[in-house]
């Protein structure tokens, strides 16, 4: 595709989880090693980019040929799981504008895969700060899963990390990517969320940003007519990213919590006159009568 005016950014490569072997009879011992690794992985992201959103790219493999294209969306969606669950400000950047990335010579383009216009939809729209290309490296014996961050902004470079992944024919790649750092609803409703910053959802109301949501996913157990309910209810101390928290008169989704809750991050609508939805901290008084709730559907 064609590449025009291609910002080099802060480029950090990583690639996730060590010495795993293919694995027929032990997808759970393969899949604890992804989490670890991306876990691992997923803190040094935050480490740079702090409260910045993040944009990600889909993944690829660098063959065409490659086993593992089929795997491609497994992968992403672990990815997501790690960064999300590690309260990472991720948004999905071909959401809306899918690359037209094409192979040549049954090789990826070297280099970037977008252009300025690209760039800008990241940027300038959605308020990204920084992106990450996720690619797949078969070599022989040698599966790495490299990501390339970028920062949008300061155009400079920091790290490469190489670690391997298992092999297509060693395991059963949709259940080692089941990695349970998250779970599946919460994670929903977080891309959700961070996708709709600056934007008004429905009517610009509170409840609108969870319900709309959990409307789409179907079969959950919300509420909103007399007193609010979104799952179930738990204690703070079990809360995780893409619960959500209710006080009497307001509706908030948890990016981060912090042991104190005063200052957890938290993405909201209908605040201070601000019918859009915006990125925000958990405030002293937001913490009375509050009630943390565990998405979930009406059957579980």
């Amino acid at each position: 595709m064609p590449r025009r005016g291609l910002p080099c950014a802060l480029v950090v490569a990583f690639a996730l989880t060590r010495g795993l072997a293919p694995l027929a009879a032990d997808d759970d011992k393969a899949r604890a090693a992804l989490a670890a690794g991306l876990t691992k992985v997923a803190k040094q992201v935050v480490a740079v980019t702090k409260e910045s959103v993040v944009a990600t790219l889909q993944v690829r493999c660098e063959a065409e040929a490659d086993p593992l294209q089929a795997s491609c969306d497994h992968v992403l969606l672990a990815l997501q799981q790690a960064l999300l669950a590690n309260s990472v400000y991720l948004l999905n950047a071909e959401a809306e504008r899918p690359l037209k990335v094409e192979y040549t010579g049954g090789a990826l383009p070297k280099g970037v895969l977008f252009n300025n216009e690209d760039l800008a939809q990241w940027r300038d729209k959605q308020t990204a700060a920084y992106l990450i290309d996720p690619r797949i490296k078969t070599s022989g014996d040698k599966v790495a899963l490299l990501l390339t961050l970028f920062d949008l902004k300061k155009g400079s470079v920091a790290k490469r990390y190489t670690q391997d992944l298992p092999k297509a024919d060693g395991c059963d790649y949709a259940k080692v990517c089941e990695v349970g750092l998250l779970p599946a609803f919460n994670q929903e409703i977080l891309l959700f969320a961070f996708s709709r910053v600056g934007q008004t959802v429905r009517r610009g109301e509170c409840t609108d940003l969870i319900c709309d949501p959990m409307a789409r996913l179907g079969r959950m157990d919300f509420g909103v007519q007399g007193a609010y309910k979104f799952g179930k209810k738990i204690q703070w101390k079990e809360a995780l990213p893409g619960d959500v928290l209710t006080t009497p008169t307001h509706v908030m989704v948890l990016i981060k919590p912090l042991p104190r809750e005063t200052g957890s991050s938290i993405v909201h609508q209908n605040t201070q006159d601000k019918r859009f939805v915006v990125l925000d901290h958990l405030r002293d008084d937001q913490r009375e009568k509050m009630i943390v709730w565990r998405p979930s559907a009406k059957d579980d």
